[in-house]
């Protein structure tokens, strides 16, 4: 097999753009990813010799790459990632301990989608045989797909999503030899900047953000949307399972609503017949998740103790049912509190009858 020093190695990739690729969103399927010809994946053999490789021809998602000089042994262990980065070269990192980043993204057009490619992390594992060698790549991050309705015509800067308590990694490593992400730092605070999107009448606002996998199902989620330093939306959800290499679709449309709609989708691709120097590879879509929904918090409306969206006598008599301690099932505590003194009494329920008289 040909081997090159590090040295020499360092010299062919500091000139390598650094990323590519496309991507395509479905409403029922989630978000498409397609190789692209400027993508540069990376391969290691067992010993942690690097080789780049370019791809030469593209089908849907499948690629042929080209190991641009290099020669593949016959049973041989190898592992792969891309986007490739120069720096890890540069820098000396093992491939069990490669670093990334979800800071700094920016989006550059309403729906825009080409600055995901630099943040989806992916690696794969192989084995040689005699006459190929494959690679099927799967994606360490997911993606956030935001859509904003019914929203003023303005030019908007930023989005910004909190939770509270620091579960939202920005910095973490990765291992190509096991699909492992490992979270290296995390913050309360993500955001993604818009840069020149100023909407129309009656547009969406559609932004994506390249995030880790985390359980949130312990925290609430706050969504801002920011032009310039004004918060021109605020939404919350509660918080779920992130699972890596899946679509969240998030629709906020009025005040205090907010939903994530998952579908399942299972994606199907073929493997292109490849020599032990045209290595193939494939990569999965980002499907929509099904089993990991996240609920809106909805605003409190004083008086509506069922939670059904209007104040009714239903409302009054289960408030002094629960006071009786006759039930407790179905409440809205926070809804039922109508003076906000911290009990539910039959005072409540008396605030409630005048609500409903007073209409």
């Amino acid at each position: 097999m040909v081997r090159i020093t590090a040295f020499l190695a360092m010299l062919l990739s500091v000139a390598l753009k650094t990323w590519a690729g496309d991507y395509r969103y479905d409403s029922n399927k989630g978000v498409a990813y397609g190789w692209s010809t400027d993508d540069t994946p990376c391969a290691y053999t067992t010993d942690g010799t690097r080789m780049r490789m370019g791809i030469t021809s593209i089908n849907k998602h499948d690629a042929v790459l080209n190991g641009k000089g290099w020669g593949f042994v016959d049973n041989t262990q190898y592992y792969a990632y891309s986007p490739y980065d120069s720096r890890y070269i540069v820098e000396g990192h093992p491939m069990t301990a490669l670093p990334v980043a979800f800071t700094g993204q920016q989006q550059v057009m309403n729906g825009g989608v080409s600055h995901l490619t630099k943040y989806d992390y992916q690696t794969a594992q192989a084995r040689s045989t005699a006459d190929a060698l494959h690679f099927a790549y799967n994606h360490l991050g997911s993606i956030l797909r935001l859509q904003f309705d019914s929203i003023p015509v303005m030019q908007y800067d930023s989005i910004r999503i909190m939770t509270s308590q620091k579960v939202l990694t920005t910095e973490a490593t990765m291992n190509v030899t096991n699909n492992a992400l490992t979270p290296t730092k995390k913050d309360s605070t993500i955001t993604l900047s818009l840069k020149n999107i100023t909407l129309a009448d009656n547009d969406s606002l559609v932004a994506y953000l390249m995030v880790a996998p985390a359980d949130l199902s312990r925290d609430t989620l706050k969504i801002l949307l920011y032009a310039g330093s004004d918060t021109i939306k605020s939404l919350e959800i509660k918080g779920t399972i992130i699972k890596p290499g899946m679509t969240y679709n998030i629709i906020g449309e009025k005040e205090h609503y907010i939903e994530w709609q998952a579908k399942k989708a299972t994606p199907s691709w073929q493997t292109l017949a490849a020599t032990i120097t045209n290595p193939t590879a494939t990569v999965k879509d980002f499907p929509l998740d099904t089993e990991n929904r996240f609920e809106p918090i909805k605003a409190a409306v004083k008086g509506d103790a069922n939670d059904d969206g209007e104040v009714t006598m239903a409302d009054a008599k289960l408030v002094v049912e629960y006071y009786l301690g006759t039930t407790a099932e179905g409440i809205n505590t926070r809804n039922a509190d109508v003076n906000r003194d911290g009990m539910i009494t039959i005072d409540d329920a008396n605030a409630i009858v005048n609500i409903i008289t007073n209409k």
